[in-house]
């Protein structure tokens, strides 16, 4: 009864409260639920939103009774008690005045629970909401709701991240100085200090390592977040990469040509990150910790070689991930140019580097790298890419109708390929809210017959924004080449084993809700956090369904599933995404953040847009999905220019900068073509 009580007096409060009761019924499955699990919320809104966390939809909350909850069961009912059990009872960081329960300290497990937020999931399936307009089926089969993970696809419990807090220069210092020639420039990353945020961890454990970390680098602290904690520490790279060998079991790296641990690890810091990791103790949580700060680490924009482990008796790090003089890697800055040699990324199915990617993949890492995908390739790492959007909907928010014929939208790809693109994104179902969702054989007969021009007719990669598996999968077989999956591979179950199966490359986007049901009042405990946890559980889930690392690709979505604040965080924090070790894209383009900031129509926000991929640049993103391509080709050109280097032209530059007479004729810039009438121009 002190359970019932505890819980009827937060959720009146407006706060989330659970409980749990026998219930030994059977469920959909031929399987008996032995307990009913109830999230509780006098606020609905707040109940709704934490619903769209896990796919459930609105319609699932039952009304009757004083106060709006949610009836669940199976594995998700195990998650929903974990994450709210202990603020509950009053043993967790969230727990009010006077709820702090005898006996139970900060780390301590609800009766039946786990400690730690979704540690009692099985990584093989989803959870169930039941509908109570039909109480026979979960909710979620004809409501579209994200349904279970595949067996042996889906993510475990959900990943610990850690993500770069700043600092934000335009261009690293050290690496100006570099490449203007300064002896010992590069010692400056000795003394340069980063901030990192790791979540989400158990309050007892992040007081331990903030204590820790504090001793070492003389900053560190923890803060209750998403009913666990955060560890947030600051640090120079030497210092912070010996916590992520101390923490990540390994006090050095060995020797490249060692090869992989007994049992099976990756030399260096354990266990990769594979996407199955389960942490069950605090030696596990505090190994996925020091994988986190690693890949952060090895993800930072503009990293000079050699300098992470110059103290603290780790061995020395190259921007590969690898030992110091592998053959393997990215290399320094040459003069003021650009990096050195491209490197190719591992074929599919070969394995990483040996000695290297101690903390998992992390293409990043890697340096400029060439990624084939299905016969195309693009090179990352020397400039930002540009994504040209093509859209062959009647009712897209932004250009709806004006390409949906065959023709007309192999004009606009052959148009947008000539202005500089180097992959069109294709859509056939407009994630404007307001708009029609297609049937699946409308959505296949507007997009397969221009996927088939376009491949036959463009050179570029073709990338196909859907989530749905029949769509993708008609498209790969049309001879598509990547999928854009809006939902981060969380709404479709079986799409990521057919992007896997197919070898395409996949783009891996955070969105708040559903596709076809967006959240009107989306909710985060931290933006940044919430984001980058969603995104790396989708990593996961196309890892562990056999997705090459190197092919994947994420995208913090912004405007959908934000309010204008949690876009702008987003946006001012976008190097925080680097973090998981992929290459980041940016899709800004003509968003509702551009037009509430400078009050303008969808058709006038080209400066708006053009701002945010300048900011993508600074803030070292790979790729910039756009609508206007020529002008944001040149903008990123430009500042990729003042951010990552230049190579000045083997004849020369074609203005003198003296008198700025042109010199020799203009060349086309990669694919930028020169308009009539630019030849005269001084």
């Amino acid at each position: 009864m002190d359970q019932w009580r505890r819980a009827l007096a937060r959720a009146r409060r407006g706060e989330l409260a659970v409980l749990r009761q026998p219930w030994h019924r059977p469920v959909p499955g031929g399987t008996v639920a032995p307990y009913l699990v109830k999230v509780l919320c006098a606020d609905e809104g707040r109940l709704a939103a934490w619903g769209t966390r896990y796919g459930l939809p609105a319609r699932g909350i039952c009304r009757h009774g004083s106060i709006p909850h949610y009836d669940l069961w199976g594995p998700l009912a195990d998650r929903a008690w974990a994450e709210l059990a202990p603020a509950t009872l009053g043993t967790g960081p969230d727990a009010g005045p006077g709820e702090n329960a005898e006996g139970a300290g900060p780390g301590a497990p609800p009766p039946g629970g786990s400690p730690f937020p979704h540690q009692g999931s099985s990584p093989s399936q989803g959870g169930t909401v039941l509908d109570h307009r039909n109480p026979e089926r979960p909710a979620g089969i004809d409501s579209q709701a994200p349904g279970p993970a595949p067996a042996g696809g889906g993510p475990g419990p959900r990943a610990v991240v850690a993500v770069l807090r700043g600092p934000w220069p335009a261009g690293d210092a050290a690496a100006r100085l570099v490449r203007a020639g300064w002896p010992g420039a590069g010692a400056l990353y000795d003394r340069w200090q980063h901030v990192l945020e790791i979540a989400p961890l158990p309050p007892e454990l992040a007081r331990r390592l903030a204590h820790e970390a504090a001793g070492q680098t003389g900053f560190a602290t923890w803060r209750p977040y998403a009913g666990a904690a955060s560890l947030l520490l600051g640090g120079s790279l030497p210092q912070l990469w010996s916590l992520a060998c101390r923490w990540g079991g390994h006090p050095a790296v060995p020797d490249p040509g060692r090869g992989p641990e007994p049992g099976g690890t990756t030399a260096g810091l354990g266990a990769p990150f594979t996407g199955r990791d389960q942490p069950a103790s605090g030696e596990d949580l505090t190994r996925s910790a020091g994988h986190a700060l690693a890949r952060a680490l090895l993800s930072l924009p503009h990293l000079p070689p050699g300098r992470l482990g110059a103290e603290g008796g780790a061995a020395p790090l190259s921007p590969a991930g690898v030992p110091a003089g592998s053959p393997v890697g990215g290399t320094a800055p040459a003069g003021r140019g650009r990096a050195g040699p491209v490197s190719a990324a591992p074929a599919a199915g070969a394995p990483w580097p040996a000695g290297g990617f101690p903390a998992g993949p992390v293409p990043l890492a890697l340096g400029p790298r060439k990624v084939d995908f299905r016969g195309r390739s693009l090179l990352f790492g020397r400039r930002t890419l540009i994504m040209g959007v093509l859209n062959v909907t009647p009712d897209s928010f932004s250009d709806g109708g004006r390409y949906n014929a065959p023709d007309r939208a192999l004009r606009r790809a052959l148009e947008m390929v000539a202005e500089g693109a180097d992959l069109i994104d294709v859509g056939a179902e407009s994630a404007n809210i307001a708009a029609s969702k297609p049937e699946l054989e409308e959505e296949l007969a507007r997009l397969v017959p221009v996927v088939e021009r376009l491949v036959r007719e463009v050179d570029v990669p073709i990338s196909i924004d859907t989530y749905k598996a029949p769509v993708a999968e008609a498209a790969l077989e049309a001879g598509a080449h990547i999928i854009n999956d809006i939902s981060g591979l969380h709404a479709d179950p079986d799409l990521a084993a057919v992007c896997a199966r197919y070898g395409a490359g996949v783009v891996i986007m955070h969105l708040q809700g559903h596709p076809r049901r967006l959240a009107r009042e989306p909710r985060y405990d931290d933006v940044v956090l919430d984001v980058a946890r969603y995104l790396a559980e989708g990593v996961q889930r196309a890892l562990a369904a056999g997705v090459r690392p190197e092919a994947i690709v994420v995208d913090p979505g912004i405007g959908v599933g934000k309010r204008t604040r949690h876009n702008l965080e987003i946006l001012e924090n976008l190097g925080a995404f680097r973090s998981l070790g992929y290459p980041v894209l940016l899709g800004a383009s003509r968003t509702s953040v551009i037009g509430n900031i400078l009050e303008t129509p969808i058709g006038d926000r080209l400066e708006g847009t053009l701002a945010t991929t300048a900011l993508a640049v600074v803030h070292g993103a790979d790729m910039v999905r756009v609508h206007d391509v020529r002008a944001n080709a040149r903008v990123a050109r430009m500042a990729d220019a003042l951010v990552r280097g230049w190579d000045e032209p083997a004849g020369g530059w074609p203005f003198d900068a003296v008198t700025g007479r042109q010199r020799r004729p203009l060349r086309e810039l990669g694919r930028l073509p020169v308009r009539p009438g630019d030849q005269s121009r001084t």
